[in-house]
């Protein structure tokens, strides 16, 4: 009984000491017939800002050079599963907006990253097309929200399947 006592004493303070849940992590799945773009957004509460910036700063210098922007950047796109009919898609960085050291630590921390892939969707049958993020250094949660490109917005509406850090689109073929 006494371990028992001792373990539930203990559970909060480790629950403190690597908080997490508390941080805003969405994925923007942009998708058209020939292009998909992801864009992962992170946005830390202020009490995270710490734990946000250890994690960047991999040289512990407290600054975030080019190289550990990079780093972060490739680590999302590493945890990150884009696949059209089960058949996995490269995705290509772009663009990583990551604040520099004092901005996290002042709660102006919003981390953003945008990839993009070139897709061939079939248009004589449907295409399915999922994405999976496993990246989960700040939090394990991830809301992924599909939006669709003019090329995509016509004709019927493409079904969606949600899953825990998963998404699934059912892309209908086109209409003749």
């Amino acid at each position: 009984m006494k371990y028992y006592l001792f373990a539930a004493a203990l559970f909060p303070a480790l629950a403190d000491a690597h908080p997490h849940g508390t941080v805003e992590q969405q994925l923007h799945l942009s998708l058209g017939r020939d292009m998909a773009e992801l864009t992962w957004i992170i946005v830390p509460p202020a009490e995270q800002a710490g734990h946000l910036l250890a994690h960047l700063d991999l040289d512990g210098d407290s600054a975030l050079d080019e190289a550990e922007r990079a780093a972060f950047a490739q680590a999302l796109v590493d945890a990150t599963l884009l696949s059209v009919n089960g058949e996995e898609v490269a995705l290509a960085e772009s663009e990583a907006i990551v604040p520099d050291a004092t901005a996290i630590s002042q709660d102006a921390g919003r981390l953003e990253m945008t990839a993009r892939s070139n897709l061939v969707l079939p248009t004589e049958s449907f295409a399915t097309l999922s994405v999976e993020v496993s990246y989960s250094e700040f939090s394990e949660d991830w809301f992924i929200q599909p939006f669709y490109f003019e090329n995509l917005a016509d004709g019927a509406s493409p079904r969606i399947e949600r899953a825990p850090n998963a998404l699934t689109v059912s892309i209908p073929a086109v209409a003749r």
